[in-house]
């Protein structure tokens, strides 16, 4: 019966993300994960971090970051490196929206786990998200520090890069457009404060 359960909580909970329906994706994934107690099967990464994508959505950090560093304990302890690769980027985005140097720090563990593994894919996208977070911490640094219109402009960059359907495709976008502004501040940054000194 609790095999039925834990295979049904995870098919419900996957089905609620798909219909974007965070909080009914948390109730089923915690049944499953109950499930999963009561049949005293190992619990699954993929569901923790099913579980912790959802709770992100929702903005519930601390509880996001739990089962995102479960995830990344059993990868870890599975040997499962490109789990492992994934629970790491994971949190690198959910610590983007608060700390940058935090998010940087793991997109930075995640390189270097994706160089060992001899994923191509894996090293691009952890070589996007490490330019996008350091580029975002110098426009941010450069444009933000004397414009609040700016930075509630990136803000709003990253919280539609972070929530809305779709905002994935826009992150290599948003990773070049950083990176040149970050080299444009960095070859003049007198010219690029001024021309954006009067928004």
């Amino acid at each position: 019966m609790w095999e039925k359960a834990l295979e049904y909580g995870r098919r419900a909970g996957e089905q609620a993300q798909a219909l974007y329906a965070p909080q009914a994706a948390i109730e089923q994934l915690t049944r499953a994960l109950q499930a999963a107690q009561h049949c005293s099967l190992p619990p699954s990464a993929r569901l923790y971090r099913a579980r912790g994508l959802s709770y992100e959505t929702l903005g519930a950090f601390e509880s996001a970051r739990a089962d995102h560093e479960i995830a990344l304990r059993m990868t870890h302890l599975a040997e499962d490196r490109h789990g492992e690769w994934q629970s790491l980027m994971d949190i690198g985005f959910l610590w983007a929206g608060r700390d940058y140097a935090q998010a940087g720090a793991y997109f930075q563990r995640a390189l270097a786990l994706a160089r060992t593994v001899n994923d191509p894919a894996a090293l691009a996208h952890s070589l996007n998200r490490l330019g996008s977070c350091w580029a975002l911490i110098l426009v941010m640094f450069g444009l933000g520090v004397g414009s609040l219109v700016w930075m509630a402009v990136l803000a709003g960059v990253m919280v539609v890069e972070k929530t809305f359907p779709g905002g994935q495709r826009l992150r290599p976008v948003i990773g070049i457009v950083l990176l040149l502004l970050a080299v444009l501040w960095f070859v003049h940054p007198t010219w690029l404060l001024s021309s954006v000194g009067g928004v």
